[in-house]
């Protein structure tokens, strides 16, 4: 009876944990930064003229890789998330960082339950949650639509499998770990 009334709480602890940072994280997107980097506005447009009609500004449908017109690339889950969303909503400073907190969101469940599995302990997961939201870094590079915490997810879903083979000696767990790894090389630069 006490294990489940401890895991309720545990499931709730982490609950709001997830919930205020999404408030926090979400909170004056439009307003701070005060304004769109110019790697915000290429990624938008981008993402934006793939959302309308399936192709880049260069005219490529669905291209792996998109190039602007100063030569730069950018990797695609930044590009394809920001699409996703301004299918269904408004080309908008909020908007074109909104996919940005989400992955911060999945960052910060992730790392709970690595922190979780790793030393045994709700608490301390809940703790290593609270910690990377609470951590400047993470919190600042998540205000832009950029793709600076993309790989995160990534990396902590391998640790999570790499901690979860340690346990249950899985060996698709290291494959899954290795394609996690894998796909998240389209994450970032």
């Amino acid at each position: 009876m006490t294990s489940s009334i401890e895991g309720i709480t545990t499931a709730f602890i982490v609950c709001l944990l997830v919930v205020s940072s999404a408030l926090l994280y979400a909170r004056r997107l439009e307003y701070a930064p005060p304004h769109l980097e110019i790697d915000e506005v290429l990624i938008a447009i981008d993402a934006h003229s793939i959302a309308t009609t399936g192709r880049d500004l260069r005219g490529e449908l669905l291209p792996l890789y998109s190039q602007t017109a100063e030569h730069s690339c950018y990797q695609p889950f930044v590009i394809y998330l920001t699409a996703l969303v301004l299918k269904i909503a408004p080309l908008s400073e909020w908007f074109i960082r909104l996919p940005t907190v989400c992955i911060a969101i999945v960052n910060i469940v992730l790392i709970y339950f690595v922190a979780r599995h790793l030393f045994a302990s709700d608490w301390l997961g809940v703790i290593a949650a609270g910690m990377l939201a609470l951590s400047p870094a993470h919190f600042i590079h998540t205000r832009y639509g950029m793709d600076y915490i993309y790989p995160v997810p990534f990396i902590l879903g391998w640790l999570l499998c790499l901690v979860l083979y340690n346990e249950r000696r899985r060996p698709w767990l290291l494959v899954a770990g290795m394609t996690v790894l894998g796909i998240g090389f389209y994450s970032y630069i």
